[in-house]
């Protein structure tokens, strides 16, 4: 009998490794497959304004994925998505998204690009500099930014949520 039992704890205690060391190896798939965190950033703020406008600033720091000088800048992007909270669901729904905007870094940060804008500007529009890209009309709710914001050297793109929110009544 006391065998019996002792075969029963291997097998048990066997199973239970087995169990383990394959949770460790799922897990470790599973964080290999997660984005490595994003080059540093500071997000611009939200602007909340009376008759449902909210401008979102662009990102005031996009640091450089390499060392880099004015000769040789990384190219970085941003691009705003607007997302209501719908109070049913008790989820953030998309509403608007806006094309991309290009700015360029070095390892000292923003500069002038090549052909004479400052700073941000449009992709789409190759306008000059973009200080805020407005959002107007919205109606009663709260709102909120998701940044998504690209890095050419990496060729990665990342997001991040806007700290705060703006609620129109």
């Amino acid at each position: 009998m006391a065998s019996t039992s002792r075969s029963s704890a291997t097998r048990a205690l066997c199973g239970a490794a087995v169990f383990s060391i394959l949770v460790v190896l799922c897990l470790g798939t599973d964080a290999a497959a997660q984005p490595q965190a994003s080059p540093y950033f500071e997000l611009g703020q939200l602007a909340c304004l009376d008759g449902g406008v909210l401008r979102s600033y662009p990102p005031r720091i996009m640091r450089s994925t390499r060392p880099t000088n004015f000769r040789d800048p990384e190219e970085v992007r941003w691009k705003p998505y607007l997302y209501r909270y719908n109070p049913a669901s008790g989820k953030w729904r998309l509403i608007q998204t806006r094309s991309w905007y290009r700015a360029y870094t070095s390892s000292n940060g923003f500069f002038q690009d090549a052909f004479g804008g400052n700073g941000w500007t449009s992709i789409a529009a190759y306008q000059g500099q973009v200080l805020f890209v407005p959002f107007t009309g919205l109606g009663p709710g709260r709102y909120k930014i998701k940044n998504f914001l690209y890095w050419g050297w990496q060729d990665r793109t990342y997001y991040s949520w806007s700290g705060g929110a703006c609620t129109f009544r």
